[in-house]
């Protein structure tokens, strides 16, 4: 287990505590991937995608549910070379158990809108923003919004395309918001969860139109369908 994992292990268990009774949403990860990077005069993009982990609680009516999950993040980032202020717009594809045995599926999205670039060492940076998430299990079907805030590291490795340049990047992150109960599992529907357009949490308008196309269909109603 990595150190920024731990430290924010720490931070959250602490806050578990504070909120009890509450209906929201905790969780911690780490994850995994390439970043294949490419440059204009005033821009770095990075396009990413690699295997993440997650682990958190759900507490609703005062009643906690532990629950674990992996999967996949993608996405894009950009850093801007005259300020070092770094965006990112990140899609989460998980599955995974809760503590009674339930299997859950998360799909959702996150944006960084205030992060910055570090060039020290092997860091790649820090940031934090907005998360939107879908829970969905047989019990369940439940829409988490909330702040997100997390750190990264890379190096430098022999890029797939002599082309381009590549980055192998890990990055620790935590997430903590509230929870709200959309309909009863099992039965579907745009409306029931919210427009994914009216989010509060994410302005999924300033996304990549082909990230923002899979977003919206991941809290409109895929998740559901890919858990029954």
């Amino acid at each position: 287990m990595s150190s920024l994992r731990r430290a924010f292990i720490a931070v959250l268990v602490c806050v578990v505590f504070s909120f009890s009774g509450s209906a929201m949403f905790e969780a911690v990860g780490e994850a995994l991937g390439d970043l294949v990077l490419r440059f204009s005069t005033t821009e770095i993009w990075a396009s990413f995608r690699g295997p993440v982990s997650l682990s958190g609680v759900l507490l609703v009516d005062g009643e906690r549910v532990d629950f674990a999950a992996e999967g996949t993040v993608s996405g894009d980032g950009c850093v801007q070379l005259a300020t070092g202020d770094v965006a990112a717009w990140i899609l989460i594809h998980m599955e995974g158990e809760t503590d009674t045995g339930e299997r859950v599926t998360i799909r959702g999205g996150l944006t960084v809108t205030d992060g910055a670039g570090d060039a020290s060492g092997n860091a790649l940076g820090s940031g934090s923003g907005r998360f939107d998430l879908r829970l969905v299990a047989p019990s369940f079907d439940l829409r988490a919004r909330g702040d997100v805030q997390g750190e990264a590291n890379g190096r430098f490795v022999v890029p797939a395309d002599s082309l381009r340049m590549q980055l192998e990047g890990e990055a620790a992150f935590s997430m903590l918001g509230q929870l709200d109960a959309t309909q009863p599992a099992g039965k579907s529907t745009a409306s029931a969860h919210g427009e994914a357009e009216g989010s509060e949490s994410l302005d999924i308008d300033t996304w990549p139109e082909h990230l923002a196309d899979e977003l919206r269909q991941a809290l409109c109603g895929s998740a559901l369908e890919e858990s029954t």
